[in-house]
């Protein structure tokens, strides 16, 4: 596990987590802060093979994002005008 803080003008490019050797089998996303604005962007969304976006969360507070690795997804930017950062506890679940 690790913690994440997405300030203004911070964003996580496409990636699939995917890492055989260390048997990744879901990730897991535990956001934390306070009540979020989805105009403040560091949205988690789902993309398709060709980069198209299928689905978005909002990281509410206090939920759970629980997905199968791999599969192909980014945190949105961070918009100059959130008035927090974006914090939260991500990892995986491995063999």
């Amino acid at each position: 596990a690790q913690a994440t803080r997405y300030r203004p003008g911070m964003f996580l490019k496409r990636h699939n987590d995917l890492e055989p050797a260390e048997g990744r089998r879901y990730a897991y996303v535990i956001n934390l802060g306070e009540a979020w604005a989805a105009d403040w962007g560091g949205l988690l969304q789902f993309l398709d093979d060709d980069g198209n976006v299928v689905d978005s969360f909002v990281p509410r507070p206090n939920s759970l994002s629980l997905f199968k690795v791999p599969a192909w997804h980014c945190v949105s930017l961070v918009a100059p005008w959130a008035l927090q950062p974006r914090l939260a506890i991500t990892g995986w679940w491995q063999d």
